[in-house]
């Protein structure tokens, strides 16, 4: 039994090593042994007459995996140009979100005034001067070390807004996306005074149109 585990064992070595040599041999020793090896039997001996040579097909391999790299993040200053989709960038603040007005909602204020609303974490270092700038349709239009502002007079119509924080130095240090709401006011048109109304006293000689 040892014989044929040992035989076996070298069978299968030698047809692991077939890539490495093209030829293997195989013949029938004089104790009837069934024998491989890579090297011929010595010429002359009786065995050279009965070896026989093998072909060994070669041996199929797959090359390794190697996975890619993970695409790299876009840049959070790039832009979109979808209104409310700019990525925000953040810096050493985790959140620093518009909360009001809503993005893509509707306000109404017959006076103009709109209240701006950030969401900040964590929460505005005011001891190291960072303060939020707020900016309407392109310009800035407030700021301070607070988080809430009211914008008085804003004009009717759709404006789009975003936040910046910066640091002493004017450095930028976040900035939030940037939304869009519409603002709804009476126009002044609907508050011109009529000219007369009924029951008002006529002009001297006048009369009623």
């Amino acid at each position: 039994m040892l014989q044929i585990m040992i035989r076996y064992c070298l069978i299968s070595l030698l047809l692991l090593t077939g890539i490495a040599h093209a030829e293997v041999y195989r013949w029938v020793d004089k104790n009837g042994n069934v024998v491989f090896s890579d090297s011929p039997p010595a010429k002359g001996s009786p065995e050279s007459r009965k070896a026989e040579k093998i072909k060994i097909a070669p041996i199929t391999t797959v090359p390794s995996f190697k996975p890619q790299p993970e695409p790299q993040a876009a840049d959070a200053t790039s832009n979109s140009k979808d209104t409310g989709k700019e990525r925000a960038t953040v810096g050493r603040y985790t959140v620093f979100v518009i909360t009001s007005p809503p993005a893509g909602e509707s306000v109404r204020n017959n006076a103009g005034n709109v209240n701006i609303e950030f969401d900040v974490v964590p929460p505005l270092d005011v001891v190291a001067g960072h303060s939020v700038h707020v900016f309407m349709d392109g310009e800035e239009v407030a700021n301070g070390q607070q988080t809430g502002f009211v914008l008085n007079n804003v004009d009717r119509g759709t404006h789009t807004l975003y936040g910046e924080i910066k640091n002493l130095q004017g450095d930028l240090i976040g900035k939030t996306n940037r939304i869009s709401f519409t603002l709804q006011r009476h126009s002044v048109l609907f508050n011109k005074p009529s000219n007369s109304s009924p029951g008002a006293p006529l002009p001297s000689g006048g009369t009623r149109p």
